[in-house]
């Protein structure tokens, strides 16, 4: 049922995608960050490198358990699984973790937070965007934690700070230390609930230029209405709705505004 479901929210959503590439975006920063982050195509060697962890974990047949605190998966019916299906179902994907990067090479981002490291694939993404920013990965699964935070050293990344911890405990210890956090991504407890309740901690931190990506905003109702709940957040200015991600920007020199990218 949920497949059908999900089929049926994208063909909605393709009927009312209307800026491909930054059509009818009027906002002159709105469209450049659609036209020049979102659809820049150009090659970049950082891909490759990405690209090939996700090969090298593609070939391990380990079995690890892994245990979820959220809301659990839809692909997986028990909690040992093998870390090549890991990184075939559950890891960022190739069109996205470009996108992570892109974001980061843009914005240049002291502080990145990502909730939810899991193989570590859309970590490294993030890592390779630009090596000066710190990027605060939270994984409370304690072998998926051991498994990332050892190979991405082992490519020698350098600019991850792991932290092997619920995401509920990890947040108020990360943001203690923190001015501002520039790029969250939220990529961890899929509820409603859970949700909102770190988009709001993390929105005490938030600077003019900060940019909130939520991954899996159609994945169930609950996270369709915490995406409608984060989109009417006055801080909330510009709202992307790329069906997979969502992507947020508090510049407070922007009208409030909804845009749904076909990606």
């Amino acid at each position: 049922m949920n497949k059908y479901r999900i089929i049926f929210k994208y063909l909605r959503f393709l009927f009312k995608a209307k800026h491909y590439k930054g059509h009818g975006v009027h906002s002159p920063y709105v469209y450049k960050f659609v036209s020049e982050v979102i659809f820049d195509n150009s090659r970049r060697k950082d891909y490759k490198k990405a690209e090939n962890y996700r090969k090298s974990l593609l070939k391990k047949s380990d079995v690890i358990k892994v245990i979820d605190f959220g809301a659990g998966s839809k692909i997986f019916n028990t909690d040992y699984r093998k870390i090549k299906n890991i990184a075939k179902y559950s890891s960022t994907k190739k069109k996205y973790g470009k996108l992570l990067y892109r974001i980061v090479n843009y914005c240049k981002p002291t502080n990145v937070i990502e909730f939810g490291t899991s193989l570590g694939l859309g970590t490294l993404y993030l890592a390779l965007g630009n090596n000066k920013s710190n990027i605060y990965t939270i994984e409370a699964s304690d072998e998926v934690y051991q498994i990332a935070s050892q190979s991405i050293k082992d490519l020698n990344v350098n600019n991850v700070k792991f932290i092997n911890n619920k995401f509920e405990d990890a947040i108020p210890e990360i943001l203690s230390k923190l001015d501002n956090v520039e790029i969250v991504f939220f990529d961890g407890n899929h509820t409603k609930k859970a949700t909102l309740d770190y988009f709001n901690k993390c929105l005490k931190k938030i600077n003019n230029n900060s940019i909130f990506i939520f991954d899996d905003i159609n994945w169930s109702k609950d996270m369709e209405q915490a995406w409608k709940t984060i989109k009417s957040n006055p801080k909330t200015k510009v709202s992307i709705d790329l069906f997979q991600f969502g992507i947020v920007l508090f510049k407070e020199e922007l009208s409030k505004e909804h845009f749904i990218v076909r990606f």
